[in-house]
């Protein structure tokens, strides 16, 4: 994909998932370095990081338009320990960003299909320590829990016998 074509897709998403003006990386390009640390951190905050995680992570990144340096670094960096993350994320328009990270760290502790109690806990702890009241923590999980489910009724109405591409998960 051409840059062009890469900031196009990532200015979208930001615009379309947060109602933002511009991509991260637009205005403060050293955000995205401590946003993807951050995240790593933060997605193995159970001292697990699974190979869907990871892909889901990458992936992410890639749509943000992280660049190939960052994305391609996913599956081979170590995770910062998690009590990293809260200096981590004092920096540039990060300081706006705990509930975010919070939100992406949840959806990618959940791409291998199981949000256990370890990365639960983990989670919940780090809502704490970046100073976020325990039901917004809470709020934020239900949130992807609905919009789980208006994905999954979506996919029923508009595929409803199903699609050759369609995962597995949403088939009839």
């Amino acid at each position: 994909m051409s840059d062009n074509m890469q900031d196009t897709a990532s200015a979208f998403y930001y615009s379309e998932h947060f109602g933002f003006r511009w991509p991260l990386w637009k205005s403060n390009p050293d955000d995205i370095i401590y946003m993807a640390a951050a995240l790593l951190a933060v997605a193995a905050g159970d001292g697990e990081l699974s190979g869907p995680e990871r892909d889901w992570v990458a992936g992410y990144f890639a749509v943000k338009g992280y660049g190939a340096q960052v994305v391609d670094s996913v599956h081979s960096a170590e995770p910062s320990p998690v009590d990293e993350v809260v200096e981590l994320m004092q920096h540039g328009t990060l300081t706006f960003a705990g509930r975010i990270l919070l939100y992406d760290a949840i959806r990618a502790c959940s791409a291998d299909g199981d949000y256990h109690e370890g990365e639960r806990a983990a989670i919940h702890s780090l809502g704490a320590a970046l100073r976020l009241p325990d039901d917004v923590v809470t709020q934020i999980e239900a949130l992807i829990d609905e919009e789980e489910a208006l994905k999954a009724k979506r996919i029923r109405l508009l595929m409803p016998e199903g699609h050759p591409n369609l995962d597995e998960r949403y088939q009839p």
